[in-house]
């Protein structure tokens, strides 16, 4: 009995050893886990924080004042009203690049928590993702031009889909190369917020389809909304 008992004991301590050794493996491991997680969700996910009536209105601001002025420019270059501009590849790059630096400028100066470079950062991806994509199109536009027989509208709606979707993972993958060459966070992710900012490509091929109604749609119209929307996002981003 006396055996059995010290057997058993030996045992359960054994045993008990084991699991208290398991059970700091697992204590260490959730201690690492929230800053992990914590660092993840800050680059995965498009956070904002939250800015006062004064902070949200300066970044409106500087977004519109800097999607505004590069269009008076090409309105005078044009000669044709502000809101009638024709959006080339030119125009759509300086346009971007103006808001979203109007926006970040702004967001800089009103931010009281200080989160300066997280505003940078965002506004470099930002203008990547308003950029890469058109850059993408055009390029596989010239040599579609230059293709005897690729000169159709399954040609036309393929590239401008590949286009959007190829340059848009692109977009990301450089403005990440660029926010972090050493890969010492995890990437900042595509979401469909980020995916607005194409809209004019998107109805660009249900047009070459013909699809009902949307050839009397202009998205061009719409796209110095965009280029401020994306401007703000930059701006107010943490």
């Amino acid at each position: 009995m006396i055996s059995l008992v010290k057997n058993t004991d030996n045992t359960n301590t054994r045993y008990n050893n084991k699991r208290n050794v398991f059970k700091k493996f697992q204590t260490s491991a959730n201690l690492h886990q929230p800053a992990h997680g914590g660092l993840r969700e800050l680059r995965v996910k498009s956070t904002t924080h939250k800015l006062g009536f004064w902070e949200k209105s300066g970044v409106i601001i500087g977004s519109v004042a800097g999607t505004i002025l590069p269009m008076l420019y090409f309105a005078k270059k044009q000669n044709a009203k502000i809101f009638n501009l024709h959006f080339g590849l030119k125009e759509m790059i300086v346009v971007g690049a103006g808001s979203i630096f109007g926006g970040v400028v702004a967001g800089i100066a009103s931010d009281k928590s200080k989160n300066h470079k997280h505003k940078v950062n965002e506004g470099i991806f930002q203008f990547f993702n308003a950029t890469v994509p058109p850059l993408v199109f055009a390029g596989l536009t010239k040599i579609q031009e230059k293709t005897k027989y690729a000169k159709n509208k399954a040609v036309s709606i393929a590239n401008t889909i590949v286009g959007l979707t190829g340059g848009m993972f692109l977009a990301a993958k450089t403005a990440n190369l660029v926010i972090d060459p050493h890969d010492k966070v995890p990437d900042r992710k595509l979401t469909m917020k980020d995916a607005v900012v194409n809209i004019d490509d998107a109805l660009g091929v249900f047009a070459l389809a013909k699809f009902p109604l949307i050839g009397k749609l202009h998205p061009e119209k719409v796209l110095p909304a965009i280029y401020a929307w994306c401007g703000y996002r930059a701006g107010q981003s943490n």
